[in-house]
Order: structure tokens, then sequence, then C-alpha cells
């Protein structure tokens, strides 16, 4: 990811924390498109050469395998104070929200010194 959308002359540091957690490709794929547009976001809105860029990832498996929750952070400038996740315009945001939606999930975002998504889903969700 970083190879496509890096800017010249910044650095990014991935940092993934992840117990082993087993998921069917029914929760992987949509998983990974998250990801995708959440890594897309960053790279065009959060990573600066003006400063360390880290982007985090936590995969952590529930109770019986069953709720998983993931959480993505970025230490960019954050979502802006008056952004509204019901009211965004955004077709990455949508898609977002419409694949946490398909795995049973919710979506939560708050600023923590950049951008933060949890994402608590169910594990054994089938689409």
């Amino acid at each position: 990811m970083a190879g496509v959308f890096k800017k010249p002359g910044t650095e990014v540091n991935f940092k993934v924390l992840s117990d082993e957690i087993q998921m069917s490709i029914d929760v992987a794929v949509p998983i990974g498109l998250i990801l995708n547009e959440l890594f897309t976001n960053t790279f065009k809105y959060a990573i600066s050469n003006m400063k360390s860029n880290t982007i985090t990832i936590q995969l952590q498996p529930g109770m019986n395998g069953l709720q998983s929750k993931i959480i993505y952070a970025d230490n960019g400038s954050g979502m802006p104070e008056d952004f509204n996740l019901s009211k965004s315009s955004s077709l990455g945001m949508k898609v977002i929200q419409l694949l946490t939606k398909q795995l049973g999930g919710t979506l939560n975002f708050y600023n923590d010194n950049g951008s933060v998504f949890e994402i608590p889903f169910d594990n054994n969700q089938k689409t």
C-alpha cells in the first residue's frame, strides 16, 4: 500500500498488533476492503513530510471466537470536528459503512492524536 500511495519525502511506520485469529473468507474479504479504504484515506489526508507517520492496526479476537474487533489508527490531524459519519458523502466512508454492516458490525470513530476507527464485528458472519 505504501508503495502505491506514499508521497515523496515521507516515511510511514506500520504497527500490526494481533492475536492469532481464524476467520472465514466471507469475513476476511470485507475486512481487507475496509482496511484498503482506511489506508487510502490515511495516505490521502493524514500523511505528512513534517512528522513521523504511524498507522496502527489491532485485531482482537472476541470471546469464544464470536465477536472480534479491528482498531485502525493513524497519527494525522484527525477527522474534522463537524464530521458526521451518517451524513458523509464520501464514497469510501459509504463503502466502509456497508461492509461493516455486512459483517454485522458497528463503525465507531473518534480522534485521539489522529483518526481512530473501531469496528466490532461478528467473526462467524456469513455473507
